[in-house]
């Protein structure tokens, strides 16, 4: 997967914060654990994927048979935790 741009990673992050009801804050990544600061359900988790997934197909990111799994990945590592 190629580098995503910092006005990808903004949108990125922007639609992230929103699924969860929050306001997308720069200043909010600097602080220690704030990816703790919300969780998410399994459900929204996976439409947060598919989300993801058309959006780094779609910038050419990525080829489409590589997006789902390269979603996933990103998710894994940079998403909210999950609740039940």
């Amino acid at each position: 997967m190629k580098n995503i741009t910092v006005g990808h990673s903004k949108e990125i992050l922007e639609k992230m914060f929103e699924v969860v009801g929050l306001k997308y804050n720069p200043e909010l990544l600097k602080k220690n654990n704030w990816y703790q600061k919300a969780s998410w359900s399994a459900k929204t988790e996976q439409e947060f994927i598919k989300w993801l997934e058309v959006f780094l197909f779609k910038n050419k990111y990525v080829r489409k048979s590589k997006a789902n799994h390269e979603a996933i990945k990103m998710v894994g590592t940079y998403g909210w935790m999950t609740k039940g």
